[in-house]
């Protein structure tokens, strides 16, 4: 978001990020549902949270929707 904000300051909106987390905790598949920034900035989010690691899953697999806000402090 820094880097896309240094073409456009005025950049900001919600990304939905829907992620599953397989049973050791790993995010398995990522994808963005809406995209209401631009700029490059959902794919970059969809990166990062393919390596984040959660706690494994009481019931095994599970998949998650989140939204980000992106605004310019």
């Amino acid at each position: 978001y820094e880097t896309a904000l240094k073409s456009n300051s005025r950049l900001k909106g919600k990304i939905v990020i829907e992620f599953t987390i397989n049973k050791r905790g790993k995010v398995s598949e990522a994808s963005a549902v809406k995209d209401g920034v631009g700029g490059g900035v959902a794919k970059c989010v969809v990166s990062a949270m393919k390596r984040v690691r959660f706690p494994r899953p009481d019931d095994g697999e599970v998949t998650i929707a989140n939204a980000f806000v992106f605004q310019p402090g």
